[in-house]
Parts: C-alpha cells; sequence; structure tokens
C-alpha cells in the first residue's frame, strides 16, 4: 500500500487490568501491513501491572513508540473519549486491550473506507 500510507490512523486501546493480554494486543497492531499508525494507550486506573511489565516487554521486542495515558477509572467509554482527544489520526480504529487483530485488518479497513467515500 503506497497510496494511502499518507493517512495516519490513530490506534486506541483502553485497557484496565489487562496485563495478560496486553502484549499480543499490541503485538498484533505493531504487525500490521499499514504502518502509518500512531498507538494510543489510554490506563483506566488500572491496578495491576498492565502499564509497566507489559508494556516494557513489548518496548523491548518491538521498539515500538506510543503514548501512554493514565487516568482513574472512568470506565470504557470514557477512556475511548480520553485517545480520541490524544489522536493526530485522520482515521481512528478502537481495540480492547484483550483482543488481537489480523496483519492486514487496518490496511482493509482503510481501504473499504476510502473506496465507499466514508468520512
Amino acid at each position: 500500500m503506497t497510496e494511502n500510507d499518507k493517512n495516519l490512523i490513530s490506534v486506541i486501546i483502553p485497557l484496565y487490568n489487562a496485563e495478560k493480554y496486553l502484549k499480543n494486543c499490541i503485538t498484533s497492531v505493531v504487525g500490521q501491513t499499514y504502518r502509518n499508525l500512531e498507538i494510543i494507550l489510554v490506563d483506566d486506573g488500572s491496578t495491576d501491572e498492565s502499564n509497566t511489565n507489559a508494556l516494557a516487554e513489548v518496548e523491548r521486542e518491538h521498539f515500538t513508540e506510543y503514548k501512554l495515558v493514565r487516568q482513574e477509572n472512568k470506565g470504557l467509554g470514557e477512556a475511548r473519549n480520553t485517545g480520541v482527544d490524544y489522536a493526530n489520526g485522520e482515521w481512528i480504529v478502537f481495540i480492547d486491550s484483550d483482543d488481537t487483530i489480523q496483519k492486514d485488518a487496518i490496511e482493509k479497513l482503510l481501504k473499504n473506507a476510502i473506496s465507499n467515500s466514508c468520512d
């Protein structure tokens, strides 16, 4: 994909006590065929080591840059809204911290959005 690589996509991942899932989630985002991504992690008041151990492991393995925003627990909707406040992308994708996505998922979403004139 070359023509659309200019479209920055903000990937927002709210997390709350997601230590055992977070590495797999971020790894699936980092491994995307579409590369112009901004990863925004919103720690919604986790009480586990989601924002330390899991992220340190991802950093070591992938040398990945991301934004980490911490807030007191406000719930999933507010965590997503906080992520939107920090997003710079022309497009926004939400991924739950206990989910993974196929390696071409974002590329396919962007192609479909553009070909169908989505806003």
